[in-house]
């Protein structure tokens, strides 16, 4: 007989593969055309995966590259990505628990929060599986999304 955990480590297993797969297919063709348009940029091409794994945002990157490239301020590209991507501060707050109970955890896993592993906790009470949603979910993404970068830098590399 199956125990408990066991059960909940296969449902969330499930979740993942259901609902995440297509979301990181998603994340990568946007993570490779972000990749793609830095070098194309005349962007070296070691900016846009270093960003991708200190940042961590899609929307904020896309902006701050779109900033610099326009002739816009590093200063000016930073403060956008602070704007949009202060919705993390709710997030953060919502799904701190999930993270997990120690500091490194929740400073690691703040790194890692997104608009989906975020929209997955929040319909989820069983606080174990929670934890492994966030976990898993955040951890496909930041995977997903950074290997599509460095795809992106090879492509548009290779062909700009």
């Amino acid at each position: 007989m199956r125990s408990s955990c066991d059960s909940s480590v296969a449902a969330v297993r499930a979740v993942l593969w259901r609902q995440i797969a297509p979301i990181c297919l998603a994340y990568g063709l946007v993570g490779i055309s972000f990749g793609a348009i830095t070098v194309s940029a005349g962007i070296p091409g070691w900016v846009a995966p270093a960003m991708s794994a200190a940042v961590f945002a899609g929307s904020a990157q896309f902006a701050a590259v779109g900033i610099v490239m326009g002739g816009g301020s590093l200063v000016a590209a930073i403060l956008a990505g602070l704007v949009i991507n202060a919705r993390m501060l709710a997030y953060g707050i919502a799904v701190g628990d999930a993270t997990g109970r120690h500091r490194w955890q929740r400073v690691f896993g703040a790194h890692l929060i997104t608009d989906v592993n975020t929209a997955l906790v929040l319909g989820v009470s069983d606080p174990s599986r929670r934890r492994r949603l966030f976990w898993g979910a955040g951890g496909l993404i930041f995977v997903c999304w950074n290997a599509a970068v460095l795809a992106g830098v090879m492509l548009g590399d290779h062909l700009g």
